[in-house]
């Protein structure tokens, strides 16, 4: 069976397929952090995922990557401004 990297949403208490609760860490602020465990890819789990519950850790960097490509690619080129003035500082035109 296929296993995955999957961790819990922030805020949802998802248990695993057994009913045994999510790992969490306790975090300096008082909230608890899910942790990621890696499990086979059940139908239970691909719901789980399917529903926002869970993220595939793997599918999420790799996602994570690809915007931060197409945000590269859209970043806009510094524009160059042609100056109108010629090279005697004059503006366009004959004198």
């Amino acid at each position: 069976m296929e296993m995955r990297k999957l961790k819990s949403v922030e805020g949802r208490v998802v248990p695993f397929e057994d009913g045994r609760p999510w790992p969490t860490k306790d975090r300096k602020d008082g909230k608890f952090e899910p942790q990621t465990v890696e499990v086979p890819f059940t139908r239970y789990y691909r719901r789980r995922v399917a529903d926002g519950d869970l993220v595939d850790v793997k599918a999420q960097a790799e996602q994570s990557k690809a915007e931060q490509a197409k945000a590269e690619q859209a970043k806009p080129e510094p524009t160059r401004t042609s100056s109108s003035k010629g090279v005697d500082g004059k503006t366009g035109g004959r004198s």
